[in-house]
Parts: C-alpha cells; sequence; structure tokens
C-alpha cells in the first residue's frame, strides 16, 4: 500500500521538482515583459502578440511564446480564438509600480551571474560576490553604474511599496529626535515626519548614498528638520537621537557583525531609549515562509546575511543590551521594537 501512495504522489513531486528547474528561466522572461510595461499595456485591452510588439519593438513570435509560457503561471491570458492576450488578477497585481519595481528589484539579471559562484560558496564563508568578482556585493555595485542605478530604482519602489504599513507600525508620538540607519532616500522617515510634525532627524547610511537621500529630502521641503549624513554604522552610529530605526539591516549581515551594530545603536542611545528594526522573521507558521527561506538564501549568497527567528532575534538584541518589547506585524515585514537597557 505504502508503495501505491508514493507512485500515485510522484507526478505531483516531479512538477514541484520541474518548476524548480525551469524557475530561473521564468524569472529572467518575468523580468524582460515587466521591463516592457506589457501588463500596462494589456490594460487598454486585449491584444494579439502582433499587436503587443508593435509597441514593445520585438519579434512577435518569441515574445508569444514568452506569453504562453507565463499564462502556464497564471500571468495573463490567452484567448485562442482571437489569438488575443489580456491581464490576469496576477498581472494586473504589477499594475501597481511600487510592486512591479520591487518584483523588478528581486529578478535583476545580474543575479543570476552571481548564482554561477553558489556550488562553490557552500565550500567557503566567502560570499557570491567575492567568488565571483573579487568584490563585496556594495562594491560591485559601486563600479557598475548602470546594475546600480537599476538596484537604486528597485529599491526606491520597494521602500515606497512597504512605507505606509510601517508608518502605521512606528510610533513616534513621544520623540522629537530620530536617526535612520540604513534608510536608502530616506522616504520612510520623511513620511514618518509627515505624521509626526515634531520630529527632526538623520539619515545614516554609505556615502554613495547620501546624495540621493539629500536630494530627495530637499524635494520634499525638509531640509529645515532632516538631513543625511554618511559612515559605515558597522563601525558607529551617531549619537543624540531619542530614537534609531534600523531599516531592513539585520538580514543584511551574519550574527557577530549584526551584533556589532545593535551594540552600536545601544551606545548612542541611553537607558530606555527606543530602538525599531524593520525586517523579515522566519516562521513555518507563517503564508510567507517559503518567501522567507528563499530570502534567506539570497542575503546567505551576497553577504553570508540570514533571515532569523524570534528566537535568534531575541539572543542578538541580548547580546547587544537591547530588550525587545514588541513585534508588530507590517504585511509581509515586521517591526521589532525595543529599549536599550
Amino acid at each position: 500500500m505504502a508503495i501505491i501512495i508514493i507512485m500515485a504522489n510522484l507526478p505531483d513531486r516531479e512538477n514541484i521538482i520541474e518548476k524548480i528547474l525551469l524557475g530561473p528561466q521564468l524569472g529572467v522572461v518575468l523580468y524582460s515583459v515587466l521591463d516592457l510595461n506589457i501588463p500596462q499595456i494589456l490594460e487598454s485591452g486585449p491584444k494579439t502578440s502582433e499587436e503587443i510588439s508593435q509597441i514593445v519593438h520585438t519579434v512577435p513570435e518569441k515574445l508569444h511564446r514568452v506569453l504562453l509560457a507565463l499564462e502556464t503561471e497564471d500571468i495573463f491570458r490567452f484567448n485562442p480564438q482571437t489569438n488575443q492576450f489580456s491581464n490576469s488578477q496576477t498581472s494586473r497585481l504589477f499594475l501597481n509600480e511600487n510592486y512591479a519595481g520591487c518584483a523588478k528589484m528581486c529578478l535583476l539579471p545580474f543575479r543570476y551571474e552571481l548564482l554561477t559562484a553558489f556550488p562553490e560558496s557552500l565550500r567557503t564563508t566567502t560570499s557570491l560576490p567575492e567568488i565571483k568578482y573579487k568584490k563585496s556585493y556594495l562594491q560591485y555595485l559601486i563600479t557598475n553604474p548602470e546594475n546600480m542605478d537599476k538596484y537604486l530604482e528597485g529599491a526606491k519602489f520597494h521602500v515606497k511599496y512597504t512605507c505606509p504599513d510601517l508608518v502605521r507600525a512606528i510610533n513616534l508620538s513621544d520623540i522629537n529626535r530620530v536617526l535612520d540607519v540604513g534608510g536608502y532616500d530616506g522616504t520612510l522617515l520623511i513620511e514618518l515626519s509627515k505624521v509626526y510634525p515634531q520630529i527632526t532627524g538623520a539619515v545614516y547610511n554609505e556615502t554613495h548614498f547620501r546624495p540621493i537621500a539629500t536630494k530627495k529630502i530637499e524635494e520634499e521641503l525638509l531640509s529645515n528638520r532632516l538631513k543625511a549624513l554618511a559612515g559605515n554604522y558597522i563601525d558607529a552610529v551617531p549619537e543624540g537621537y531619542e530614537c534609531i530605526i534600523l531599516e531592513n539591516v539585520l538580514r543584511t549581515f551574519p550574527d557577530n557583525v549584526v551584533v556589532s551594530i545593535l551594540t552600536n545603536c545601544k551606545k548612542a542611545l541611553i537607558s530606555g531609549n527606543k530602538l525599531y528594526c524593520v525586517d523579515y522573521i522566519l516562521d513555518k507558521n507563517h503564508q510567507t515562509y517559503q518567501f522567507e527561506r528563499i530570502l534567506d538564501i539570497r542575503v546567505l549568497g551576497l553577504n553570508n546575511g540570514k533571515v532569523r527567528s524570534r528566537d535568534e532575534i531575541q539572543a542578538i538584541f541580548e547580546r547587544a543590551g537591547l530588550r525587545i518589547t514588541n513585534f508588530i506585524p507590517a504585511v509581509k515585514q515586521w517591526v521589532i521594537e525595543s529599549h536599550a537597557m
């Protein structure tokens, strides 16, 4: 009986394996379609691949096969009677500019180049960029402006997509001075300053990102309240702030580096001051568990980072002298509220 059950389940298991085998190809294909804005084009009505190709300047037969491949994943619909494609509920998700931008950042083609070094990386603590390019991930992006521009564009959309939920989760009603560590272009701090008009503060990040944050702050006419600072938060964090926000930093680094960063934050605060950390949490009971596991592999390859469980986060915070007081859900991410001891 056991053998019969195993044989009956075999096709489903083969389907799972085949989907994994085809994953990279589907990812690159989806990136190409999003880069051509095809969901937006189809929103005006069903079209044939020839009609779409006239708009986006592609080879009709190739585009036709690409769209049919994505239809198997419920991305787009195809009507064989009219030979036309239309949007599905899934492809309509990409009509949200911020969501589409997040997806494109995850699917950037140069990320797939890095994966060729993954088998070798399993035998060493060296990261994928260091194996492939003899540079850290950030150094690689800095020396490849085209890829850096694409990465920054995606990061901008990711911040805009997640920001509304984070603003609702972070309470600054009793805070006056805020430091946003790793805040990219300052969007989160800017949006928080609109909700809490009493706060002033700064965005603190690598030197390369300072002009980006400065420009964003100036565009929002908030230079009288906010500023951008450059520095390495692994070495030190500026003092003089009642609250620190750590954006998407925890998963980027291995445990010892995260403890150093958290310790720097704790030193910059006085006892009782708040530290908010924005990140993903690994939990088998989450609907997003598969995403979290795959994200864990991505950050492992990029910088020996790690998506951690609640217990692992708790242990790291305690090592840094911080007491966690709340885990606040913010869609897929979490806001971890802690206080300096």
